[in-house]
């Protein structure tokens, strides 16, 4: 994997799952609003990571890679601890399936989806922690309050181990629990998880067109989607660039962030 060029002044934000849906919309977002930012964006897709970057010459260093692999991964690492900073590391790189009942899911199917969904998450930040002196870390979830859905039983358990995994860095790093510190302990580094709702992209549409007896949610989604009710990437980005970039470093790590709740929904219109 090639040296990354990125200016040593500018602001250096990693977004993961910048090829499509939130993660491609938040990186254009970033760009467009932050004239100081410069953007590395990790996707699967060259050709859609390269679009971006022609939409911003010398400001965006795409690296196509598949997080599920291993390989992929540490080379992955190992360009970005060449980074002297990072102020923003966001993951949006995340997959529904195995959309199927947790009794006919296989172990490899398990696997892969917790590679992506909490593995990688999980120890993406921990590596990339040293190089945030002054940084914060986004973590998306589906609800503040998760529920069960049949049909869908491993993205579930994933995200109430990301709601514990947030918990747990927070109580770590920003000292929340009986003053622990360790050696990257610093209120400086703050953690945000976001609920960004209900969003009209590639995963929206595998779970409307999974089986209802198998994911008997699928038909609700199907009408919200046919009556307009998802939000666009666009509008997402939106919020979650002034989460990022507008509000205080203690409210931002202090709650799950839910774009439906009307108080953020003012502010962040007004940004």
């Amino acid at each position: 994997m090639r040296a990354l060029n990125i200016d040593p002044n500018a602001k250096v934000a990693v977004v993961t799952g910048a090829s499509g849906g939130i993660g491609r919309a938040l990186s254009i977002e970033l760009l467009g609003k932050n004239h100081d930012m410069q953007v590395v964006a990790i996707g699967r897709n060259q050709a859609k990571l390269d679009e971006v970057v022609n939409a911003f010459p010398n400001r965006v260093t795409a690296i196509a890679c598949d997080l599920t692999s291993t390989k992929e991964r540490e080379a992955l690492l190992t360009s970005l601890k060449a980074l002297s900073q990072i102020d923003f590391l966001i993951h949006c790189a995340a997959m529904i399936h195995p959309l199927k009942q947790l009794s006919d899911i296989s172990e490899d199917e398990w696997q892969v989806a917790q590679t992506l969904n909490i593995d990688v998450p999980l120890f993406m930040t921990t590596a990339l922690l040293p190089k945030m002196k002054n940084g914060r870390v986004m973590f998306l979830t589906s609800d503040s309050e998760l529920q069960p859905v049949v049909g869908a039983g491993p993205y579930c358990i994933n995200k109430s181990a990301l709601h514990m995994m947030w918990q747990c860095l927070k109580a770590e790093y920003q000292g929340t629990q009986n003053n622990i510190k360790n050696r990257y302990s610093s209120k400086s580094i703050h953690f945000g998880l976001v609920a960004p709702g209900n969003v009209d992209t590639s995963m929206q549409q595998a779970i409307r067109e999974t089986d209802k007896a198998i994911l008997p949610l699928a038909p609700l989604l199907e009408q919200a989607y046919r009556q307009g009710q998802l939000l666009k990437p666009e509008y997402v980005a939106q919020f979650l660039r002034w989460l990022l970039c507008e509000v205080d470093s203690e409210q931002y790590s202090q709650k799950i962030w839910n774009i439906y709740a009307e108080l953020s929904h003012q502010n962040w219109l007004k940004a």
